[in-house]
């Protein structure tokens, strides 16, 4: 289903992200995921705002930009 064959069998059957780093972002296995178990969501950590709420720490400081 990946166009860069990011993921492989893990030992219980189940796909795994072998190749995270081929990922180009297209959606294709959230789509396609039959358990809807792969979502995308922003990293936290690219938002300057965040990176500086999560330098300080407080739960405050984050609950501010949820």
């Amino acid at each position: 289903m990946c166009p860069k064959n990011v993921f492989d069998t893990g030992p219980d059957g189940k796909p795994i992200v072998a190749r995270p780093e081929d990922c180009i972002n297209c959606g294709t296995c959230e789509i396609m995921c039959p358990d809807f178990a792969i979502g995308w969501y922003e990293d936290p950590l690219e938002d300057e705002d965040l990176k500086e709420a999560h330098k300080r720490g407080t739960e405050e400081e984050w609950a501010k930009h949820r």
